[in-house]
C-alpha cells in the first residue's frame, strides 16, 4: 500500500467516524434570501417569526424548493446551490427571520432553517 492510498483511508475514517459520533456538530443553521421573490406578490401580512414550508418540486427537469407561505401561497424559491443540502436534511419548515419590502426584491425575506 503506497502513502496516497493510506492517507486516503485515513480521511475516509476519521470524517466517518466524526459523522456519526458527533451528529449534532454537522448540525447547522442555514440563512438564506428566498430567490426569485420578485417575481410574485409582496406578502405584506409576513412578518419575523412566522413559519414558511418549503416545497419540493420540479422545474425544467431539476429538483426545486418552493417557498410557500402558511396560506399556500408561494413568496420564491430556495436558492439553487441549498437545495441539495437542504433536502437530504429533510427539512420541510423555515423561519422568517427579517422581512423588509422596501430593499431590492431579492433581499425581501430571509429565511432560517436548522
Amino acid at each position: 500500500m503506497n502513502r496516497r492510498t493510506v492517507l486516503k483511508n485515513l480521511m475516509v475514517f476519521v470524517t466517518s467516524s466524526a459523522g456519526v459520533g458527533a451528529g449534532v456538530l454537522t448540525h447547522r443553521v442555514e440563512h438564506f434570501y428566498v430567490a426569485g421573490a420578485r417575481f410574485y406578490l409582496p406578502k405584506e401580512q409576513l412578518r419575523a417569526g412566522d413559519v414558511v414550508a418549503l416545497v419540493p418540486a420540479i422545474v425544467r427537469g431539476e429538483y426545486a424548493l418552493s417557498v410557500e407561505d402558511v396560506d399556500g401561497t408561494q413568496i420564491g424559491w430556495v436558492p439553487r446551490p441549498l437545495v441539495a443540502e437542504i433536502n437530504a436534511r429533510g427539512v420541510r419548515r423555515a423561519k422568517v427571520v427579517e422581512v423588509s419590502l422596501r430593499r431590492a426584491p431579492w433581499r425581501w425575506y430571509r429565511l432560517m432553517v436548522s
